[in-house]
């Protein structure tokens, strides 16, 4: 059979004008359905991306927001297996406020908490400077990785003494990356932050 020849015979079918009518109709619903189902998918798809954007911002804005603030977090640290072994806290620069003065080839640092009534400062008896380093003028560390003793604090205000007997005389810049603090019979929390002091010998 040829074309022609199927042309001819489906053209000799005789059909009412309803029957007709509803042939056409039944088609352009079911390509206007194929239509839609597509562009629902379409939708959905836009709406899933939509939801998934809307739960990242949830989960990442208050971070954002806590650092543009300076405001301080506790951090769980976990060993190699996932398992929890203590905490930090993180981005304390804004909490705690730090100067320094030379007296007698002594460089002194006083310490502030600036709430002694927030978390986790009204909790230490005790604290000491656990990371600090001294820069020269030109950007050379002189003293790296250094730390001080624990002493009580007061009123939460805190002191310690670092000998300067064996730095030449010049400007540096005291850099402080963390404290320790607690309690006596607690595990000590690391509080970290950046802490920059300049002072003159």
């Amino acid at each position: 059979m040829n074309l022609s020849s199927i042309k001819n015979t489906v053209e000799s079918i005789e059909m009412s004008d309803e029957m007709r009518k509803r042939i056409i109709n039944n088609t352009k619903t079911a390509v206007y359905m194929d239509m839609e189902v597509k562009s629902m998918k379409t939708i959905n798809k836009k709406r899933f991306i939509a939801f998934a954007a809307a739960a990242v911002l949830c989960i990442c804005l208050p971070i954002g927001v806590m650092a543009m603030n300076g405001t301080g977090f506790f951090k769980d640290v976990t060993n190699i297996s996932g398992a929890v072994t203590g905490s930090v806290y993180e981005q304390a620069t804004n909490e705690i406020k730090v100067e320094t003065v030379v007296a007698n080839d002594n460089l002194i640092i006083n310490a502030d908490f600036v709430n002694t009534d927030m978390v986790p400062y009204s909790e230490f008896d005790v604290l000491k400077i656990a990371e600090y380093e001294i820069v020269d003028g030109k950007g050379n560390i002189i003293i790296n990785n250094s730390s001080t003793e624990s002493v009580a604090i007061c009123d939460g205000n805190i002191q310690w003494t670092v000998s300067t007997t064996d730095l030449e005389s010049g400007d540096y810049i005291l850099n402080i990356k963390s404290f320790e603090g607690g309690k006596k019979a607690d595990q000590p929390l690391n509080v970290s932050g950046i802490w920059k002091c300049s002072f003159s010998i």
